[in-house]
């Protein structure tokens, strides 16, 4: 079976973080997160979700005090009644999810740190295999007005809100010929910000045939489907 999203949202939160609503993971092998946060007093956040996973951080982005990172849980425990967080002191976070299966592991990442404008673009990555999943994240850092991206993804955004929560978007293609690619976010308004991305290697039977050696990270229980998010 081919790579499928499950489910993908962001939301804004408050000081101290945000908690996502609940949504129902099940059948996904793969869950990438990633948040966006005023790091002057909190170097780093905590992620967390109702769970108990343990999540992998990948390479931070930053721009003038705020910070946008991706994080990704590969073979999680899922199932109804799951939420994702992102706590610390007067953090002023906000977080974007997408809940996916057929993939077997992680492959590679870029960042950029951008700077402020109305576009920005997170640096190329070249998948190794057809099918796979790549997941960009960009921080707003200002009142964006409209978020949007180019090359085919598809995207949620959630809106910064002064001195309560730095906005976040977060984008998804399943590429079905590998190629590199490097995708622009643009914005209504000049705002701060930066952005990030990774590539998921579909499994063997997402892919339609073998792995190449070391793109092999796990099976999938197959996926399943369903249309609540966790926009809220």
């Amino acid at each position: 079976m081919a790579v499928s999203v499950i489910s993908y949202a962001t939301k804004a939160g408050a000081l101290g973080g945000v908690t996502s609503n609940a949504v129902d993971t099940t059948g996904a092998n793969l869950i990438v997160l990633t948040a966006a946060w005023f790091n002057v007093v909190t170097p780093d956040v905590t992620i967390a979700d109702s769970k108990g996973n343990t999540w992998t951080p990948l390479t931070k982005a930053s721009q003038i005090g705020i910070v946008l990172r991706l994080y990704y849980c590969l073979n999680p425990t899922v199932g109804t009644g799951h939420t994702f967080s992102a706590t610390g002191t007067n953090v002023e976070a906000s977080i974007g999810v997408v809940v996916a299966s057929g993939i077997a592991g992680y492959y590679s990442q870029n960042f950029s740190n951008g700077g402020t404008g109305t576009a920005v673009q997170p640096g190329s990555v070249t998948p190794s295999l057809d099918g796979s999943l790549i997941i960009t994240s960009a921080m707003i850092g200002g009142t964006a007005g409209t978020c949007s991206i180019n090359n085919s993804f598809t995207s949620s955004f959630a809106e910064y809100n002064s001195g309560v929560a730095d906005g976040v978007a977060i984008g998804y293609l399943i590429q079905s010929a590998k190629a590199a690619i490097n995708p622009t976010w643009t914005f209504g308004n000049s705002i701060r910000t930066a952005s990030c991305i990774a590539v998921f290697s579909p499994s063997a039977a997402a892919a339609g045939g073998l792995l190449i050696p070391g793109d092999w990270r796990g099976g999938f229980d197959g996926p399943r489907t369903f249309s609540n998010g966790f926009i809220g």
